[in-house]
């Protein structure tokens, strides 16, 4: 018989393993879960770069040269995202140097805390393709063109999805750079909910854009 104050739970929906006769591990286990399904908590900056709000909501964007609390709100908003993604490596770093690819970093708040991340940077892109050319994997040829801006990395915490949030951020990020829907790259590969969000921006054909 194993002991009770000891005995290890998993929760179904934060994936968090913890121990819930322990005060301390219940109490983790509450921020985790909260952080994971509704976004980190995150309080307004003076600094911030409001590029919209509406419906309780602002997005702001965090660029190289940012302040570093923005930077690290950032890094912070990223490694909570990867949580329920299936990527190994980290969007963005807050001590990351200011590269060629000019990574913009767009984040969404609601009730006090971040709901979406939108990464963008600068990349030549490869091809237009219809999705049925995707589909087939007939994109091979790889051609230097210009760099375009391009969606690297888009998240949503689970609690805001079906709520049209990411789209929100895209539309505000493509006004914000200037440009249209049409002219952004995509950067692959895309998770399920990630091609439907595509799909539904360009229905039919997409830039896939690399580095």
């Amino acid at each position: 018989m194993g002991n009770k104050s000891t005995r290890l739970a998993k929760c179904p929906d934060c994936e968090m393993m913890y121990v819930p006769d322990i005060p301390e591990d219940k109490r983790a286990h509450q921020r985790f879960h909260h952080d994971t399904l509704r976004g980190p908590r995150a309080r307004p900056l003076k600094s911030d770069r409001v590029i919209w709000r509406g419906n309780g909501r602002a997005l702001t964007c965090v660029n190289s040269k940012s302040p570093l609390a923005q930077k690290r709100r950032a890094n912070k908003a990223a490694r909570v995202a990867n949580r329920t993604t299936p990527y190994d490596f980290p969007p963005y770093l807050h001590f990351d140097r200011p590269t060629e690819n000019d990574l913009h970093f767009f984040l969404m708040s609601m009730n006090g805390r971040i709901a979406g991340v939108l990464v963008m940077a600068q990349l030549p892109h490869l091809c237009r393709c219809t999705w049925e050319q995707m589909d087939r994997k007939e994109y091979d040829e790889i051609q230097r063109h210009p760099i375009r801006w391009t969606s690297n990395y888009a998240w949503t915490a689970p609690a805001s999805r079906r709520t049209g949030l990411a789209s929100r951020m895209v539309q505000e990020a493509v006004r914000f750079f200037g440009i249209g829907p049409q002219e952004l790259g995509w950067f692959p590969p895309f998770t399920d909910d990630g091609k439907e969000l595509v799909r539904s921006i360009c229905p039919d054909s997409v830039i896939i854009a690399s580095d």
